[in-house]
Order: C-alpha cells, then structure tokens, then sequence
C-alpha cells in the first residue's frame, strides 16, 4: 500500500464544493466532536508505504528533514512486540490526505512518507476519534486492544484496534490499552469511536 500517488477529486479542481455543519458519514481517522478539546502532535510519517488515517502508530526518534514545529519523532506502525505503552497516538483524518482504493473500490485515506500527520495522543485532553470496527463494539463490554502484528487470515492490519485479545498467527496479536474505552457501538464493518484518556506517557523506539 502506498498513499504516495493517490488522488481524490479532480486533478487542480476544488477540495470541497459544499459544507454542512455536520459530516455526513464517519470515516476512520475523523475526530467525533467538534467541542473536544483534543490533544495532538504533528508528526513525520516515515513508514514505507504511508499510514492510513485512524490507524495506532509508534514513534520512532528520527532527524530526516524534521524541523523545530514538530516533534523530533517519526510515526511508524507496529511491528510486533510492541508494548502498550508504546502507543503513541492515533493518525488524524485530514482532507488533504491522498488515497487510494481497497480491494472493493472504496477509499482508504492516509498519508505517504515524508508528509506530516496530526496525531491524536493520550493523556492531558485526550480525544475522541472514528477507527474501524473490525468485529462487533459493546461499550462497556469490549475491551480495547492495539493491533500488533497483522493476522494471516487478513482481517486485522497492525495499527487496528480490535475489541477483544488476539493471540495467534491466524487472527493476528494485540495488547490491551487501559487508557482507551470504546464510546460508541457499532456491528462489524462499520466505524466505531475510540477514546483516549489519562494522565500516560508514551514511551518512543530510540532506533530506525
């Protein structure tokens, strides 16, 4: 997947024609309340082939082209044996995103390497943002687990969260996040929204 020449509109044409005060569809990565006081960084996306918006990232100690604005960290998806605490934040739906199609024709939003991302992060605020309900969402209920390494049987991607554990080579591994709940129901294949909250300090990989 690379999110380098992917476009969406028409080519020098107008990003957006029409505006409503609210959306009129949820997609992953968007933030859920315009009211929300949220907590987020700007960050370098220095994963090969780009990161998909709603997506949990690492952050990784990086110099390549990074000024003073930002964080001297790059965003990176996990790569397996990540510990719960090394979830950074979550990358932020952007309409200058580029994109490109899934396997059925629909959009994937993301961005490529070398264009920075907002990134929502736990702790202070915190936030509320949309990320893809690959199985059934129960408030209360489901728990929130950060998607580590991809399954083989190509449900769940590393960055994805899932309600429950994943513990094998099938489905894919995950570890829990106790400082996120799931806020709003939703059945498998739709969008769900995630919170992320507490006083936490993520921890950041000191190597590429």
């Amino acid at each position: 997947m690379s999110f380098a020449s992917g476009y969406r509109g028409n080519v020098l044409g107008s990003v957006q024609t029409t505006y409503s005060d609210q959306p009129g569809v949820a997609l992953p990565g968007m933030l859920a309340f315009a009211s929300d006081d949220n907590f987020m960084d700007a960050m370098f996306i220095g994963e090969t082939l780009g990161i998909e918006a709603g997506k949990g990232i690492q952050a990784i100690i990086a110099d390549e082209g990074l000024g003073f604005n930002r964080p001297g960290l790059a965003a990176y998806l996990p790569n397996g044996g990540e510990s719960a605490a090394e979830m950074y934040g979550i990358v932020v739906f952007d309409q200058a995103m580029q994109s490109q199609e899934d396997s059925d024709g629909n959009p994937i939003n993301g961005w490529a390497k070398g264009r920075v991302a907002r990134v929502l992060r736990p702790g202070r605020a915190g936030g509320r943002i949309y990320v893809k309900a690959k199985d059934d969402i129960v408030p209360g209920t489901s728990t929130v687990n950060w998607v580590t390494t991809a399954g083989s049987d190509g449900i769940y991607e590393a960055g994805e969260f899932a309600p429950g554990v994943l513990n094998s080579g099938t489905v894919g591994t995950t570890v829990a996040i106790t400082n996120a709940k799931w806020v709003s129901a939703a059945a498998a294949g739709e969008v769900a929204i995630l919170e992320l909250f507490g006083n936490v300090v993520p921890t950041f990989d000191a190597s590429i």
